[in-house]
């Protein structure tokens, strides 16, 4: 029993923790990255291509009705970004070509609602992954991503709308791949996170990768007694 005290002491600390990053102003100096190498664990703001004619918008927080994610407009000088709004900023973690978006100001993660095209877009509290099939250097430039890791769902940017969400067509530069500005001196700073587990039941974790959770992350940790 002093065991699983000790574990809903650490749990509350957690909360705490998270609580306290998510509460953090991400601003500073967002650069331009151009290619998959350079996409690792960090603070991003996702972009329109710049192939497009409306390409300096950016992903926002929020899905309207119809499940898309308008673009909200951003200012880009010399291939970076100042100070964004906090809703624009996505804490990405990066584990083996699988990518998750998390919004560091709704805690919310990007992911595919539906298979419908021009729609099926939403958050979720639950960690999803996404695919990146590849960054195009030639026109339309940018990160291409795969929803729920189906080839045929991308997403992204429709430049006569002005809105994000899942297409089946190929890209081009009004059905627009992503570009991806990544706060400077952003790294992945992971926490060791122990699980003492108790006598009389099991503790299991959700959120950690390898024993280690990166700062903003939340973890669910759930006591079962045998």
């Amino acid at each position: 029993m002093k065991k699983l005290k000790l574990f809903f002491a650490l749990f509350a600390m957690l909360a705490l923790g998270v609580g306290n990053a998510w509460a953090e102003t991400y601003t500073g100096t967002f650069s331009k990255i151009t290619s998959v190498a350079e996409l690792t664990t960090g603070y991003y703001v996702v972009v329109a291509s710049e192939s497009a004619s409306n390409k300096n918008y950016a992903v926002g927080s929020t899905v309207n009705t119809n499940k898309r994610i308008d673009g909200v407009s951003i200012t880009i000088t010399n291939d970076n970004i100042t100070n964004p709004d906090n809703k624009l900023v996505y804490y990405i973690t990066v584990n083996n070509n699988k990518y998750t978006f998390q919004n560091v100001s709704t805690s919310q993660y990007l992911y595919q609602s539906g298979t419908t095209s021009g729609k099926g877009m939403g958050f979720t509290s639950t960690s999803t992954e996404i695919t990146c099939a590849g960054y195009n250097s030639a026109s339309p430039i940018g990160f291409k991503f795969t929803l729920n890791g189906n080839s045929n769902n991308f997403f992204k940017w429709n430049n006569s709308s002005k809105w994000f969400a899942n297409y089946a067509k190929d890209y081009s530069t009004t059905m627009a791949p992503v570009r991806l500005y990544k706060l400077k001196g952003s790294t992945e700073p992971a926490y060791s996170v122990t699980l003492n587990q108790p006598a009389n039941g099991t503790i299991s974790a959700e959120g950690l990768t390898d024993g280690k959770a990166a700062e903003g992350t939340i973890v669910k940790l759930t006591a079962t007694p045998n």
